[in-house]
């Protein structure tokens, strides 16, 4: 049995608690007279006026996240002292009926072998979350020809399901250039290529594609999905093959009533453009895939667009494209050490 405490002891304790909370309120008065003493110091302090050349940069950093390395620098590689560099893209990559498009400016800029697989009216993501081989009629033909699918034939080099839907696609399409590319890209050998960059625009989003989709993390539909789906196979059959995500730049739509909705806003899906892309920065990073922010990184904005967007409010003009190349080889020619 536990021996009880002599009358004492017990004051002397109770004196102890009694002391606490004056403890306290001093401690608290203390803090509060050291505040207002430094407010006091402070409002005496000089004025100070901002000059306007020292206002800061208030822009938003950019997102850049930078994994590759030079291929001859990479374990078990045979590097052929090469440079080969496959661009995926869509329609921003391949205008150029008012100048040089982005591929041909990075073709002068960079020392490298660049293998122009870009198509007009391709997209990131698909349609249809699976293609149904049992009753082909109800995919829909643009689909072979995403990224994720269009990935999966440089995998297997088997473009016979791109080459079956060839007939099928939009007649807005340019069937002769996508039998080209196709044609480009059975004569490649990926094993020897250093660099895909992924280059897709912002025709996804306008189109209502979702950044990502909960608890559906490799459903092709979406951006973070087509990215994980494409990016486990690359990892497996070309572990030397280093892919960089060239993100949109702003773009915006234009609604029925003339009026324009910038990619800042949210579309079908209660999201922006930056907001969808955080997925995909984020897949980026989890595959170690480099991740090129043009968004934020290309001076392309709601306030600048009348500058350098074209009348559809996706495509840069010469000027604008001129930014978007320049930004991309400046990337890779600073991070490659070329032989």
């Amino acid at each position: 049995m536990a021996k009880k405490k002599n009358s004492s002891a017990q004051k002397k304790e109770k004196n102890i608690l009694n002391y606490i909370p004056l403890a306290l309120g001093g401690i608290i008065l203390i803090a509060v007279i050291a505040i207002v003493i430094r407010i006091l110091i402070w409002n005496q302090g000089e004025e100070y006026i901002i000059d306007e050349n020292e206002i800061p940069d208030l822009t938003t950093e950019t997102l850049d996240y930078m994994f590759f390395k030079n291929p001859a620098l990479l374990e078990g590689n045979e590097d052929d002292g090469e440079l080969q560099v496959c661009i995926l893209g869509n329609d921003t990559y391949r205008y150029n009926e008012d100048g040089k498009s982005i591929v041909e400016m990075l073709q002068e800029n960079m020392d490298a072998t660049i293998y122009d697989c870009v198509l007009e009216g391709s997209r990131l993501c698909t349609k249809n979350s699976r293609w149904d081989e049992e009753f082909p009629e109800n995919n829909n033909a643009l689909d072979a020809f995403a990224f994720f699918w269009l990935s999966n034939g440089i995998q297997n080099q088997d473009y016979s399901r791109q080459w079956n839907e060839i007939d099928r696609l939009p007649e807005h399409i340019d069937k002769e250039r996508y039998k080209e590319v196709l044609t480009l890209m059975e004569s490649i050998d990926f094993t020897k290529v250093d660099l895909m960059l992924v280059c897709y625009d912002g025709h996804d989003y306008l189109e209502d594609a979702p950044g990502s989709i909960v608890d559906k993390p490799f459903t092709i539909i979406s951006m973070e999905g087509a990215m994980n789906s494409a990016y486990e196979q690359y990892k497996v059959n070309y572990p030397f093959m280093q892919l960089v995500f060239v993100a949109p730049t702003y773009c915006y739509e234009v609604l029925e009533d003339g009026t324009v909705k910038g990619a800042d806003f949210p579309n079908e899906y209660s999201a922006s453009l930056p907001d969808t892309l955080a997925y995909v920065a984020n897949a980026s990073m989890n595959y170690y895939v480099s991740y090129l922010d043009n968004y934020y990184g290309v001076k392309i904005n709601g306030e600048t667009s009348d500058e350098y967007l074209l009348e559809d409010g996706v495509i840069p003009n010469a000027a604008g494209r001129k930014l978007i190349a320049d930004r991309i080889a400046k990337y890779i020619n600073e991070r490659m050490e070329m032989k």
